[in-house]
């Protein structure tokens, strides 16, 4: 608690010394938006912690109604739910820990402006993000597993007992699986949605500022504020592509690989209710095509990646070309 206040004091004093200088009218373009990298990620501080609020309740709701969902899986399919978390979690919030003290400080000695003292308001900030890739991965992944093991129970039972088999437990449970990842959307469409959204931001910034480094006549290519962007770059990338493939890996395994094990049925040789089941279940699944949307009308998965990149260029080539405008010394 102690450590939270202080890093509240400490990111909103570096807040207020980052923004004056835009006071400076003699601060060359690049270095505002130099500036932005630090704002942005100071400020995902106080837009997470709000957006945390916001979302709590609705969170925690979502993570009940797993209970219900857990007696439901294990009456369809005679098996608990194997997650197996508590190690993998552990590496992850391990790695977390010791990336969020090394990255501020690695950013210490490679960019020239970024003090001591900013390092420290960082570090919250930097494990506030991996916490929350680390809890979007574990969700993303109980769904996965949950949709594996409805695939698994029924293909083994249509092995044994082809004609006993009742479909329609099946595709109530896969509408119940359809039902809990949209509630995960509509508890974790804001903290997430902010969360992508500095992520988004930060790493456009960043990207913009290291092509620029490399296009100056006036900067050494490689050097320590090359690196630092590089740095910036890379670890906001990877917890946005964290965000993206998890989301699009759940997709595939509770979507699509379904709908691949239902079009490989031999329909012919189930009874008729059998049969009207399986076109009931492949009717469900594409009338209920679960998604995890976030800030409302933002789909989360790999095609975000590329709209991201196509975004960011087109940024990229207004922003270089305004740059060309300015005069030599700006």
């Amino acid at each position: 608690m102690l450590f939270y206040i202080l890093s509240m004091c400490s990111t909103g004093y570096t807040l207020m010394l980052r923004f004056r200088f835009f006071n400076n009218p003699d601060l060359p373009f690049d270095d505002y938006l130099f500036n932005l990298i630090f704002i942005c990620v100071a400020a995902a501080h106080w837009i997470l912690l709000s957006a945390a609020l916001l979302s709590a309740k609705r969170i925690a709701e979502y993570l009940s109604t797993w209970n219900e969902f857990q007696r439901h899986y294990h009456s369809v399919t005679r098996r608990r739910i194997q997650l197996n978390f508590k190690k993998r979690a552990t590496i992850l919030l391990m790695a977390t820990i010791i990336h969020g003290i090394i990255h501020p400080l690695i950013q210490v000695l490679l960019l020239g402006t970024f003090t001591f003292s900013e390092a420290t308001s960082y570090e919250y900030i930097i494990f506030l993000q991996g916490y929350l890739s680390v809890f979007w991965e574990s969700q993303c992944r109980s769904i996965i597993m949950t949709a594996r093991g409805l695939r698994e129970s029924m293909k083994k039972e249509l092995t044994t007992n082809p004609l006993t088999i009742r479909v329609e437990q099946y595709r109530i449970l896969w509408q119940h699986i359809s039902d809990v990842i949209n509630k995960f959307s509509r508890a974790s469409h804001i903290i997430f949605g902010c969360y992508s959204m500095c992520l988004y931001t930060i790493v456009m910034v960043s990207g913009y500022c290291l092509l620029s480094h490399l296009l100056s006549e006036r900067e050494q290519i490689f050097s320590n504020k090359l690196g630092g962007y590089l740095v910036a770059i890379l670890f906001h990338a990877m917890n946005l592509f964290v965000l993206c493939y998890c989301s699009h890996q759940m997709r595939r395994e509770v979507v699509e690989f379904v709908v691949e094990d239902l079009t490989e049925l031999k329909v012919h040789r189930l009874k008729f209710n059998q049969q009207k089941e399986v076109f009931l279940f492949l009717g469900s699944i594409s009338m209920n095509d679960p998604r995890l949307i976030l800030l409302g009308n933002h789909t989360i998965g790999m095609s975000t990646i590329s709209n991201y990149v196509s975004t960011w260029a087109m940024y990229y080539l207004v922003l270089l070309q305004f740059k060309v405008t300015l005069p030599r010394d700006s």
